[in-house]
């Protein structure tokens, strides 16, 4: 998942399934309850053109890149 999240920081997109279904307090037993926890909170966002059950997902603007930078997710 690291390696996906510095990818999103250079403009590269995650390859996501959306979660439904995902109950508090958070279990990530994979990354798309990660992915769709970004999504529902307006961190992430579908690429245009996205379309299926799996799709591509980018950072919804610098703001949240820079926010995700401090967060010292490079290696």
């Amino acid at each position: 998942m690291k390696n996906d999240v510095a990818g999103l920081l250079t403009g590269k997109p995650v390859r996501m399934q959306y979660t439904e279904h995902v109950i508090y307090p958070i279990e990530y037993e994979n990354n798309d309850v990660f992915w769709s926890m970004l999504l529902n909170t307006g961190y992430i966002k579908p690429c245009e053109g996205s379309a299926g059950d799996r799709f591509y997902a980018e950072l919804v603007n610098r703001e949240v890149r820079n926010i995700l930078e401090m967060c010292k997710w490079r290696k």
